[in-house]
């Protein structure tokens, strides 16, 4: 045992390509990034535009569909993001996202009760707020709609404020009461 130690450390000491590469490959594996997220969309307009529908139409499982999952907030998002980010210190993934799902579900609900069966369409939609940026993943905030109904009467509708982008693909972060 004490031969292989000594063998193991004059290799590291004498050959110090061989120690890059090994750091090399362990960061490699152990900070992959090639996250499936599933369902996403090719834009943050065309996520909100497609939830916005959604509540119209009182469809909650489409919605899920669309919404960052609790496996990829704890193994994918958190790992970015995580305690340091937070000024909740001791959170762990899963109360963070079960806070964030609990707001959520009742502003689902209520944006489901304010929109569902009303013809109404998009004006416009903007991020107002600087998107925030936590390793492959970003995070666009302060999102609104302004919405006409038929008379050209005008709402503007902020709980589908949160969108997040990886690689160039887009899905609902959360929903977040008016």
């Amino acid at each position: 045992m004490m031969h292989l130690s000594k063998s193991f450390f004059k290799y590291f000491i004498f050959f110090p390509g061989i120690v890059s590469i090994f750091f090399v490959i362990i960061f490699t594996f152990c900070n992959r990034t090639d996250y499936d997220l599933g369902y996403t969309l090719e834009s943050k307009e065309e996520v909100i535009k497609k939830t916005f529908e959604m509540l119209k139409e009182g469809d909650s499982a489409g919605i899920d569909k669309i919404l960052l999952s609790r496996e990829q907030h704890n193994t994918m998002f958190w790992r970015h993001v995580g305690e340091p980010y937070i000024s909740d210190k001791g959170m762990t993934a899963n109360d963070a996202y079960n806070w964030m799902n609990m707001e959520t579900r009742i502003a689902e609900r209520e944006l489901i009760f304010q929109l569902k069966g009303k013809n109404l369409s998009i004006s416009k939609i903007e991020c107002k707020r600087k998107p925030e940026i936590y390793g492959p993943f970003t995070l666009h905030l302060g999102c609104s709609l302004l919405v006409t109904d038929p008379e050209s009467k005008s709402e503007t509708i902020t709980g589908i404020r949160s969108v997040l982008e990886y690689n160039g693909r887009f899905k609902l972060y959360h929903l977040r009461r008016e």
